[in-house]
């Protein structure tokens, strides 16, 4: 097929997509035609008439300017050449020899060749025969300008032209049709700036002019950062601080998101944004940021860009706002490390970072200060755990020619070779800062702490103590953070355990002897130092002071303060410290054994004593083991109180215990058992330490080992009379009553108080038995005038038997017999206030014997008044009793006694009824009734009847 069928077959494709309405085939179909056959294609689209032929040309100027894209054909198999947007602007031109469309795809061929000159003078033709596309041929003339090298800045001027006039239109034609020329465009651009900012003169149309430029950049190359540099810095050096922050953010942004942060273009945009954070004042942190991580990328040339930035009057001004950040940023360090709860925890190590990168900056802007700065780095680099950077610098400024800061760089060195495990090398350097003449403190504090760790693994606990102490007295702050800080670790541990140890040793002066290991923990430290003044009580509150920080719930470091403070006297002080250490672990037996003694040196509680006692058997209940050996270190004096203290409350409770047999007794017991068992630790010869034992075992039936413990303790043959009275409980359980009563008869003589408590052991059975086989023994001992012992007997009968009046009686009558009245006046009245329950005879018989006693003791008055009440009670009963004693005229003379004495007074009434009853004793009595006489006489005129 030739070249002209071939084009005749394309136009009548064209013609039936120009049918359908498919206008962009139509005029590819047209225009692969015009490839075959230009003729032929133009006539027929000449021919199509005036609409479809504008369409066609309004296609192909789409095509050439870019707007929409050749679409693909197919006819029949047949081969077509390649269609593109050259032929596309050849047939346009063809088709309208003067369309702009196709002259501006010329044009840009031509540029593209190098032909800037023939560009400009063409554009300047068309535009003035054009002047309604004046964007399209502006911006041509403008890459051409921009292209040819010589006059850029025409380029510059018709761009902006172009761009004020048409802003959208111009920016979507250059980032399209010129995209490839734009990074030369931008560089272009910001030449004319530069050059204009610098030399142009300051008027208002200029600024203009450039506001256009940057405008004109950012809408072209919005994340440009050349063009956003640019822009940045027109709106510093119009004092825009806060606009130009914006657009240096912006830039930051689009290098983050292209991961070019390290690149050089970052650096700048970080530095002038530093600036502006200079500039607008209060925003130092973002300053100091900035400027470090530009330091980060590249020191030499963050360096050279900062010094054209900045005048030596601002580095002045950055420097002091670089302190300042710096101790900000190393006080919440060091705070952080205060407040670590952990002894063994380097929490806010990572606060360190921001410390290390202020301060390699400072290093790079303050060459004057370097020194000072590279020491504190040291320090810094040390404390993150980066050892060989720290060791680097400090052997690099110690071998320098320069003295200051020698005592700083000694310890930091000391500390890296002590984190190397190079104690040889560790131990010269701490040494030399100790021995300077006039060491800094806060060095010197650093060395102690640094040599007394050394000599803990050097098997000196002794020394590091002394040391620790040393350090201690100097700065305690320091103290404290140099081992939360400074000291490895995995060794603050063991630390804090050998300076608790030593703490106490030498509160007790026993300072382990030097190799000697101070590697074990006691459970419970001595209780000395409460009762005595020894020892460097001072420095050791100092070293517990620093424990208590080290690990505020350590209560073996509260337990050395408290002690120390209780040497100083301090007294209100150790209470505190040992209530707060008590209120974390309430049943800890050392602290309760120490709050105990301190209720007794203190004294200002009422029931300081009581508070005493409930630490120490609480103590004692925890921990009896930890706490006997404690008791056992006091001075003798507080051992026989603290005894005191604990049989007195233990014989209490056990003494409630019997007597209430409702009360539950297995906890209680058991709680006795372990403080009774602890009081013969104690004192193991005190007797009363093992009677009470023995009470204890009764209490909880425990017979055979009750009995056991009193013949270890006392021997077969016991003694003691109360060990001899326990004996007999036990030997009442197994039915002994006569050996037992003889036991409990001598107890009896004591008194009520401690055989009554025995006698709480026994049941209702056995007290009964009791109590008659002892009246038994006192009758048979009466009838042998043995009257004395036959009273213990009586008194026991009584006891037993809850008062018996039938042994009260007895007894009475046996005081009788020892002429000891009173007590058997008592004995009498405590019968007759039963008389209720008694029958006629015996209240007679008692009131006979109450007015015999009374005789005896000369109150006749009282005597002849139970005699008349028995007289009332019963006349023939009472003279039977009367007659056997103590006779009937011998009574009868008492009677006139009174009778008279009562009518002298004068009391008639009374006179007369004694007279009556005289004579019904002695009828006979001439006396009383010649007074009978003289009474009615006298009082004649009276009743006394």
């Amino acid at each position: 097929m030739s070249a002209q069928e071939l084009a005749t077959r394309l136009c009548k494709e064209g013609d039936q997509h120009l049918a359908m309405d498919e206008l962009p085939l139509a005029t590819a179909f047209y225009m692969a035609a015009f490839s075959c056959s230009a003729l032929l294609a133009v006539q027929k689209v000449k021919s199509l008439g005036k609409g479809p032929w504008e369409k066609v040309i309004a296609t192909l100027e789409t095509w050439c300017t870019g707007r929409s894209q050749i679409p693909r054909i197919h006819c029949n198999n047949l081969a077509i050449v390649s269609l593109n947007v050259g032929i596309a602007a050849v047939f346009l031109s063809t088709l309208s020899p003067n369309n702009l469309a196709s002259s501006v795809f010329k044009l840009e061929a031509m540029l593209r060749q190098g032909r800037y000159e023939e560009v400009v003078s063409r554009c300047n033709a068309l535009l003035s025969t054009h002047p309604k596309y004046s964007v399209e041929l502006l911006l041509t003339r403008a890459l051409a300008w921009v292209l040819s090298g010589t006059q850029s800045g025409n380029g510059v001027v018709d761009y902006i032209q172009a761009f004020v006039t048409h802003q959208a239109e111009t920016v979507a034609y250059v980032r399209s049709r010129q995209r490839e020329h734009l990074p030369l465009v931008i560089q272009t651009f910001s030449d004319y700036l530069s050059v204009h900012r610098e030399t142009g003169p300051n008027s208002r149309a200029l600024d203009g002019q450039l506001g256009d430029c940057y405008d004109f950049l950012v809408a072209v190359a919005p994340n440009g950062i050349q063009v956003c540099r640019a822009q940045a810095s027109y709106l510093y050096e119009k004092h825009k601080f806060e606009e130009c922050v914006a657009v240096y953010s912006k830039a930051m942004e689009a290098l983050s998101a292209g991961n070019k942060l390290g690149d050089e273009r970052a650096l700048g945009v970080l530095l002038g944004r530093a600036a502006a954070y200079f500039s607008l004042g209060g925003r130092t942190r973002e300053m100091m940021q900035d400027l470090i991580d530009a330091f980060k990328i590249s020191p030499g040339q963050a360096k050279q860009h900062f010094d054209e930035l900045f005048s030596s009057c601002d580095t002045e001004s950055i420097k002091e706002q670089a302190r300042a950040v710096l101790d900000v940023e190393f006080a919440a360090y060091r705070e952080a490390v205060r407040t670590r709860p952990e002894l063994r925890d380097d929490a806010g190590t990572e606060l360190l970072s921001p410390v290390i990168h202020t301060l390699q900056f400072l290093i790079q802007i303050a060459p004057g200060s370097r020194r000072e700065l590279s020491v504190r780095l040291a320090d810094c680099q040390l404390l993150s755990r980066h050892v060989n950077s720290a060791l680097k610098i400090c052997s690099h400024l110690l071998e320098s020619d320069q003295n200051t800061y020698y005592n700083s760089l000694l310890v930091l060195r000391g500390f890296c070779y002590l984190h190397a495990n190079d104690c040889q090398q560790a131990l010269p350097d701490f040494q030399k800062v100790i021995e300077h003449d006039s060491p800094h403190p806060n060095s010197c504090v650093k060395a102690l702490c640094g040599r007394g760790l050394i000599r803990i693994l050097g098997g000196s606990p002794y020394l590091t103590a002394l040391d620790y102490i040393t350090a201690c007295r100097l700065r305690l702050d320091e103290t404290i953070l140099t081992v939360k800080s400074y000291v490895p670790w995995n060794q603050r541990g063991l630390l804090l355990k050998v300076l608790q140890e030593e703490g106490q040793k030498i509160l007790q002066k026993k300072p382990s002897p030097k190799g000697s290991s101070a590697f074990r923990q006691k459970k419970g430290a001595g209780l000395n130092g409460f009762l005595t003044k020894e020892g460097d009580a001072f420095g050791v509150h100092q070293l517990a002071s620093l424990l208590m920080e080290l690990d505020p719930s350590d209560e073996t470091s509260q337990i050395l303060c408290a002690d120390a403070l209780y040497q100083l006297d301090r007294v209100e002080e150790a209470h505190r410290i040992l209530l707060v250490a008590l209120s974390r672990n309430p049943q800890r037996s050392p602290i309760l054994a120490r709050l105990a003694l301190l209720q007794l040196k203190k004294g200002f509680l009422y029931d300081g004593t009581q508070e005493a006692v409930q630490d120490l058997t609480s103590a004692l209940k925890e921990d009896a083991a930890v706490v006997i050996p404690e008791i056992l270190s006091l001075k003798h004096e507080a051992q026989v109180l603290i005894t005191q203290w604990l049989l007195d409350h233990c014989r209490t409770v056990l003494t409630e215990l019997v007597a209430n047999k409702d009360l539950p007794k297995e906890e209680t017991l058991k709680d006795l058992i372990v403080i009774g068992g602890s009081l013969i630790k104690i004192n193991s010869k005190e007797a009363r330490c093992h009677i009470l034992y023995t009470d204890i075992l009764i209490a909880g039936g425990r017979y055979e080992d009750a009995l056991l413990h009193l013949q270890e303790s006392f021997g077969q043959a016991i003694a003691d009379t109360s060990a001899n009275a326990r004996l007999a409980v036990l030997q009442l359980k197994r039915s002994n009553m006569l050996p037992a009563a003889r036991s409990l008869s001598t107890l009896a003589k004591k008194g009520p108080g401690e055989l009554g408590f025995l006698l709480n052991f026994l049941d209702a059975k056995q007290r009964q038995t009791l109590s008659q086989v002892a009246a038994q023994e006192g009758n048979a001992l009466i009838k042998d005038h043995h009257y004395e012992t036959a009273l213990n007997y009586y008194s026991l009968a009584i006891l037993t038997s809850n008062n018996n009046p039938r042994y009260l009686r007895q007894r009475a009558a046996c005081l009788m017999h020892l002429k000891e009245y009173g007590q058997a006046l008592k004995d009498v009245d405590k019968v007759i206030q039963k008389h209720e329950s008694h029958g006629l005879r015996a209240q007679v018989e008692d009131h006979c014997s109450k007015g015999q006693i009374l005789l005896s003791l000369a109150d006749t008055e009282a005597a002849v008044k139970q005699y008349i009440r028995a007289l009332q009670l019963d006349q023939s009963l009472a003279l039977c009793s009367i007659t056997n004693g103590p006779g009937r005229k011998f009574l009868a003379q008492t009677f006139h006694q009174i009778a008279r004495h009562y009518f002298e007074i004068p009391r008639y009434e009374e006179a007369w009824k004694t007279v009556d009853y005289g004579l019904i004793i002695d009828k006979n009595n001439n006396e009383l009734k010649k007074l009978k006489t003289r009474i009615k006489r006298e009082a004649s005129g009276c009743s006394v009847h």
